[in-house]
């Protein structure tokens, strides 16, 4: 499978008289991108909010934050089982704004806090306070029930990405990037033979507002898979995960840290052999059994010597990796678990809710609990008035878990913290 990313860097954003991408401007046509998301019969309205970094803005009910794609090859969607028929993605061409983030917001039913400022001290926590943002904020049809709703708002921001990321058709990318794991004739000659890795892709999915889509379909009864790289990195795997407090927004996966470090080191220092893409199960039954064929697929199918193993989630998902560790390292594949910690407010309490003898090499992505006080002059608040617990969403200081800031948290480790020493 040989992928294309042809990246366009969006510098501004601005709401105009056509939709089109010019020296670096994208400027959106507000009617008719309103006209092509109220096609869905579900939404009354959807009204479209812009957000520069640096502005004194702070966006709250975040539900989703979307990369705008769109396939070079006219009528072929980007989002395959979303916003047009199933394909195989992966493969071709595909249009990329760099810069520029679709972000949906919306009140529903256990949805969790999740917010983003585009100045001050959160935006130093989040990579996505950096970036230019159209945001959707819709009204449902008279008589839809919050599931429909739920649904309706998921499929209009991969709509709008799409939409958006179209204007960049007939231009000359910025950069391309190029994914292909395809072996050339040197590289399989090459000696000393190289350690062969895969990655070991837990997903969370637990039902409607608590999942991941693989090719518009929830993964809640998925079974561990083989997939391909290009596939995770061309939109296949999305978020629809709005009751979680660590939101594991659709751009994560569009951009894993973990594929794109791997790809790097492809030929290099390690063999990159693909993915096994593995449920998050509720019972322990079901847990142990998606560890033995996990690491059956990465013994007996790739023949791999390591695993990258990470979660996505807290608590049970724990219990996931370390028996996947262990079922990994009991046949002979040496194993690195990546995980975000939840140690309480102040980082005392347990790290991990299990723990495997066998996991000997972690690499955290920082405690996701622990509070933080926030102090920001806000100017203007898009997606409400107040947070969901209740303070007015324009308070000088706001007291809230890491989780809640959505982009300073990400489970395949694409995060703007780090620790030192002191």
């Amino acid at each position: 499978m040989h992928l294309e990313l042809a990246k366009y860097n969006v510098k501004d954003i601005e709401l105009g008289h056509s939709t089109r991408l010019r020296d670096r401007i994208l400027s959106l046509n507000c009617q008719e991108s309103k006209t092509h998301l109220l096609t869905d019969q579900r939404l009354k309205n959807i009204d479209i909010s812009l957000a520069r970094p640096g502005e004194a803005k702070r966006i709250i009910h975040i539900l989703d934050v979307i990369q705008p794609r769109a396939k070079s090859t006219d009528g072929e969607a980007a989002f395959p089982g979303l916003t047009g028929p199933v394909k195989v993605a992966g493969v071709g061409r595909t249009l990329v704004l760099d810069g520029a983030v679709v972000v949906t917001t919306g009140t529903l039913p256990a949805a969790e806090e999740a917010i983003m400022d585009m100045s001050g001290p959160m935006a130093s926590l989040s990579k996505f306070s950096t970036m230019h943002q159209i945001v959707l904020l819709p009204t449902p049809a008279e008589g839809v029930d919050s599931v429909a709703f739920g649904q309706a708002i998921m499929e209009a921001g991969f709509k709008a990405a799409e939409y958006a990321a179209r204007a960049a058709l007939g231009l000359r990318p910025d950069s391309f990037e190029v994914y292909d794991l395809s072996q050339t004739e040197n590289e399989a000659r090459k000696e000393p033979p190289l350690p062969k890795v895969a990655y070991i892709y837990y997903l969370y999915s637990h039902g409607f507002g608590r999942e991941r889509l693989f090719y518009g379909k929830s993964t809640k009864e998925t079974l561990p898979t083989l997939i391909h790289p290009n596939e995770v990195l061309d939109s296949a795997i999305v978020h629809n995960g709005y009751t979680m407090p660590s939101k594991s927004v659709t751009y994560n996966h569009q951009n894993n840290q973990i594929v794109k470090d791997l790809y790097k080191r492809h030929h290099k220092d390690l063999i990159f052999k693909g993915i096994i893409m593995v449920n998050h199960n509720a019972m322990y039954k079901d847990k142990e059994m998606s560890a033995l064929m996990s690491a059956k697929l990465a013994k007996y199918l790739l023949k791999v010597d390591a695993a990258i193993i990470s979660k996505d989630g807290g608590g049970q998902a724990d219990v996931d990796i370390m028996l996947c560790c262990k079922r990994c390292e009991s046949v002979g594949v040496k194993t690195v678990l990546l995980v975000k910690e939840e140690a309480g407010e102040d980082g005392s309490g347990f790290c991990l809710a299990d723990i495997a003898e066998e996991a000997d090499a972690i690499v955290t992505t920082g405690n996701g609990t622990e509070r933080m006080k926030i102090a920001a002059h806000i100017e203007e608040v898009v997606g409400g008035d107040d947070l969901y617990d209740g303070t007015g969403a324009k308070s000088f200081e706001i007291n809230i878990p890491t989780n809640t800031i959505v982009g300073a948290v990400d489970f395949q480790g694409g995060i703007r913290m780090a620790t030192m020493p002191y």
